[in-house]
Formats: structure tokens, sequence, C-alpha cells
């Protein structure tokens, strides 16, 4: 028993190393929605726009067809993707990337789209 007594502060240890290991290499990814009446090309020039204003410079595209589309745009570290559903009155927002910023680069995603 005092042998597997003494390996206890070695596993909590590796235990500790390991989680926080695993909690580093985490993809970060944040999503929200907001209701909206706007048009569909308004949404759709209003999310190119949000995400440009955004720092999602890179690879900047919409795909779907109306009225569901999505823009998506890259930067280095991260991913946004907006979602507008018009016939629905919904925008969906998302923002996922390797790092722990996904939250507040999604809020700035949200507030360029609405114009705050």
């Amino acid at each position: 028993m005092r042998k597997l007594l003494s390996l206890l502060p070695i596993t909590l240890v590796m235990m500790t190393v390991t989680t926080a290991k695993a909690l580093a290499d985490a993809p970060g990814m944040s999503w929200t929605w907001r209701e909206s009446r706007l048009s569909h090309s308004q949404c759709v020039a209003q999310a190119d726009a949000a995400i440009r204003d955004s720092g999602f410079n890179n690879n900047v595209e919409a795909v779907g067809t109306a009225p569901d589309i999505s823009t998506f745009g890259t930067n280095d570290d991260y991913r946004a993707a907006i979602r507008c559903i018009t016939n629905k009155k919904l925008v969906l927002f998302l923002v996922t990337g390797d790092g722990s910023d996904s939250g507040k680069l999604q809020s700035r995603l949200v507030n360029n789209f609405l114009g705050e």
C-alpha cells in the first residue's frame, strides 16, 4: 500500500502536465447568433465587410445559395464565418482557431457586423 501511495504525487504531476498540454492544444471556438431583418443582399454585403474589418482578410468567399449563404475568411491563426439565413431572420457568427482569442475575435466580428 505504501508503494502505491508513494506513486500518487508522481501520478498527480503527470496528470496535471498532460491536462495542461491538452488544454493548450485545444482549438478555440466561439459562436453566437443575432436576429436580423436585413435583406439577403444587405446581409451578405455586411457579412463580407465585417469579415474584412475584423482582420479575416485571407481567402474571403461567400458560399451557398439564397436565402442561406455563409461568408468565410481567415487570418494567420483563426477562421471566421458569418452565415446569413434571411428566410429565418437569423445571422450566425463563428470564429475558430488554435488559441484562446476566439471569444474576443467573435465579439469583434459581431460588433463590426452590427456597426457598433
